[in-house]
């Protein structure tokens, strides 16, 4: 069997990660996998630094027509058995309408995110008909394809995953707070996300106050970076909040500061299933989440985590308030969470779960 994977992502976050994680399992079982990545992004890099099998491609965006000529060609020439989309329009749409130019019968496409889709002609026949099966890595995207009409019999889920051995950190808490320049005794939250409106950052911002009335050295690193910062850095400022929270754009020390944390925050208004919770409880930490798309079947409420309404910033401050109040329940979540990822979560299960359905389908339609 070989395989041929499209990732249009050009940071390491979130979807290419856990295509890179795919790919790389993929390798391990022996079955051949080309990554096909837009040629000047992070993947590209460390897929490149890894040794796997990637083929960079300039990419031009989520229009760029001339993508299908170029997958076509590369489908043409890898032959593989399987061909798996893995981001959206990008893969899904420009990769599927390649695959259906070569007469390639074997496609497969992940979707990653709950955004409300319509079944209209060109989702019909590029999501809808040509692939043999969608991938939904939550059962609340499931929820969504299926509402939206889409093919129930084609729709499965495989959950995302977690490399738990990269969260094993070797600093001490007190360490990564160092490196961090945050106080030991320091109450300290972490949000980490695309600063974009349907992440909620603004929602944890409403929180804040309140909570720093009750937690004097609280404080909140927002990392990441997106078109709304200049506007949360206003809400900051309007709420005199410039002293607890800290904007520290993209990191690569994401280890680093989960280990420093006490929380993940976690307040989206909408997600498919943020990866960023399980590195959280691989690294031992609670999550206080927002119960929208796949997010509850990360984060059991209560027992790593708290899980509250999306939007309601009462809600959200009182779990907060309730996990730094108990320093006790916030190390059991961390532990039954880290428990959790390994059993339910790990790289080994998800890429046995795409090499099974792979099987599956090339025993019903040979390619």
């Amino acid at each position: 069997m070989r395989t041929l994977h499209l990732e249009t992502g050009r940071h390491l976050l979130g979807g290419a990660m856990q295509t890179k994680h795919l790919v790389h399992g993929l390798e391990e079982r022996g079955v051949p996998a080309l990554l096909v990545c837009p040629d000047n992004g992070e993947l590209y890099r460390a897929a490149t630094r890894e040794g796997l099998d990637v083929q960079g491609v300039r990419y031009g965006g989520d229009h760029d027509l001339r993508m299908i000529l170029t997958l076509s060609r590369i489908i043409r020439s890898a032959k593989p058995d399987i061909v798996h989309l893995h981001s959206r329009r990008g893969a899904d749409i420009l990769g599927a309408l390649a695959a259906k130019w070569v007469g390639h019968p074997n496609v497969i496409i992940t979707r990653r995110v709950d955004n409300p889709i319509s079944v209209g002609m060109l989702n019909g026949f590029c999501i809808g008909k040509i692939p043999k099966a969608i991938v939904c890595v939550s059962g609340g995207i499931s929820d969504v394809m299926k509402e939206a009409g889409f093919p129930s019999d084609k729709i499965t889920v495989i959950h995302s995953a977690v490399d738990a051995g990269a969260y094993d950190s070797a600093l001490s808490k007190w360490e990564a707070r160092k490196l961090l320049g945050v106080l030991p005794a320091s109450p300290l939250l972490c949000v980490i996300g695309q600063l974009i409106p349907r992440k909620g950052h603004h929602v944890l911002l409403d929180a804040l106050p309140s909570l720093r009335d009750k937690f004097k050295d609280i404080r909140v690193l927002i990392v990441g970076g997106g078109a709304i910062r200049s506007r949360l850095e206003a809400q900051v400022h309007r709420l005199n909040l410039d002293g607890c929270v800290q904007f520290m754009g993209f990191r690569s020390d994401i280890s680093t500061i989960l280990r420093a944390s006490d929380l993940l925050v976690h307040p989206a208004l909408r997600e498919g299933f943020a990866n960023v919770g399980l590195q959280a409880m691989a690294s031992g930490i609670p999550v206080v989440a927002t119960s929208v798309g796949g997010m509850p079947e990360m984060v059991q409420h209560e027992i790593t985590g708290l899980v509250v309404p999306p939007g309601d910033s009462k809600s959200l401050a009182q779990a907060i308030e309730e996990l730094l109040s108990n320093p006790g329940k916030r190390s059991m979540m961390g532990r039954l969470g880290q428990d959790i990822v390994r059993e339910s979560f790990s790289v080994e299960k998800m890429v046995d779960s795409n090499l099974a359905l792979y099987q599956k389908i090339l025993a019903s339609h040979p390619s």
